[in-house]
């Protein structure tokens, strides 16, 4: 996926500052920081969120990470998984404040996630809440697709 310059350095400087001073590149196109104290644990988090990123789904909460390929190729083919990657991503996320609340101490965070802005014209939330009488549109009027669970299931896009 996309790793804009002002993330990758916020996240290196964390890992520096907050943890032990590694920072690990995944398969699944995730950062790994690792010895992040619990004392600091909030303040990582939030600012992380606070420049357009997220941690949500990192440890199975959700629906893992929507991956795409990183390769910045201007074809027609390429562009178009990009672009679906990000539908995918911003209709799985969670509906809930549950992450905010614990986290952000339930402020909204300075800026949304990147890619939201750039998938605005599908109408997600409202094409999230349809039911097309196949089940996956669950009763509950926060999360219509993970329940009222916070940690209800793992799956992988």
């Amino acid at each position: 996926g996309e790793l804009p310059p002002d993330l990758y350095r916020l996240l290196d400087d964390l890992s520096r500052e907050k943890g032990q001073g590694d920072l690990r590149a995944t398969t699944r196109q995730c950062f790994q920081m690792h010895g992040i104290l619990k004392g600091s644990l909030k303040e990582v988090i939030a600012s992380i969120m606070n420049i357009g990123s997220s941690t949500v789904g990192a440890c199975g909460d959700v629906s893992r990470n929507v991956m795409t390929t990183p390769a910045p190729f201007a074809h027609p083919a390429y562009e178009h998984a990009r672009e679906w990657s990000k539908v995918f991503a911003q209709l799985f996320r969670p509906m809930t404040p549950a992450f905010s609340q614990i986290w952000l101490d339930g402020e909204k965070a300075a800026t949304v996630e990147s890619w939201h802005t750039e998938v605005s014209g599908y109408n997600i939330d409202e094409v999230m809440k349809h039911d097309t009488g196949r089940g996956v549109v669950l009763n509950d009027s926060v999360e219509p697709l993970y329940g009222d669970r916070y940690l209800p299931r793992k799956f992988k896009i």
